[in-house]
């Protein structure tokens, strides 16, 4: 039977008690106590909903069409996935969580993901709880929300796996990396509906997740049409998936390649 390495150094096999110590590790390092930050984790969520709401305001006395509860959804649910993928990318693969003992994939990746994931899963109870108490949203908008959020979080953190190592050896990457994602906040539907789109801008933004997501959130939340066939939506984040997967998959080898234990 082939072993792997992570096996060799973990001293136990994948299981449900490697997964309970990943999902506290990732719990604790989202409220960190020495933080000097005296809100703490609440500012997850106020970061998202104080910049919409400066985007409403401007977009308000500027005459733009675009309406605050839009920016809002747009807002929140690309800082899921733009921080997902951001901290998926600057991950240190050879950090060890436990002192003089190599820590196994299992634990070390369970403690990301469910880092992400919590905090995904709060700015999308957040963002749907003002959307339908201030601009009365289907209370639907709730769990639905929650889920794109969560899911566009583990999937930008797979992706941003796959460029890991390269960020890593080439610290300038992740510096180009920050500018890609600050200008894909203008670039992409989050200011803005898909349909003020045209052109080649409007055909490259059909095969971006968070567009297929954040126009479904909105149409749920305004009962407008959805822009896109079902079928094509599921085959595009399907693929989107896929990718995400490969860099889940790599991060056994790349810890392996990055930690001195090796």
């Amino acid at each position: 039977m082939k072993i792997s390495a992570d096996s060799r150094f973990s001293g136990e096999s994948f299981g449900w008690r490697q997964f309970k110590i990943g999902f506290s590790i990732g719990a604790r390092n989202l409220v960190k106590p020495t933080s000097i930050l005296r809100l703490g984790v609440i500012w997850v969520i106020l970061d998202p909903l104080i910049l919409a709401a400066i985007y409403s305001f401007l977009f308000s006395i500027t005459g733009r069409s675009s309406t605050a509860g839009s920016i809002v959804i747009g807002v929140m649910t690309l800082r899921a996935f733009n921080s997902a993928f951001r901290n998926g990318y600057s991950m240190n693969l050879s950090n060890e969580p436990f002192p003089l003992k190599h820590t196994s994939t299992m634990i070390f990746m369970t403690s990301a993901i469910s880092t992400e994931f919590l905090t995904a899963l709060m700015i999308g109870i957040s963002g749907s709880s003002v959307l339908v108490v201030i601009f009365g949203a289907p209370i639907m908008l709730l769990p639905t929300m929650a889920i794109f959020c969560c899911s566009l979080s583990l999937m930008g953190v797979g992706l941003g796996m796959i460029l890991c190592p390269y960020v890593s050896r080439i610290g300038d990457l992740g510096k180009l990396l920050g500018y890609v994602l600050f200008l894909s906040f203008f670039l992409q539907p989050c200011l803005y509906e898909f349909n003020s789109t045209s052109g080649i801008h409007r055909e490259v933004l059909s095969y971006i997740p968070f567009t297929l997501s954040v126009e479904y959130l909105r149409s749920l939340t305004y009962g407008t049409e959805y822009p896109f066939e079902p079928i094509f939506a599921f085959s595009v984040l399907s693929v989107w998936a896929f990718f995400s997967l490969i860099g889940y998959l790599s991060a056994d080898k790349e810890r392996w390649r990055a930690t001195s234990w090796s």
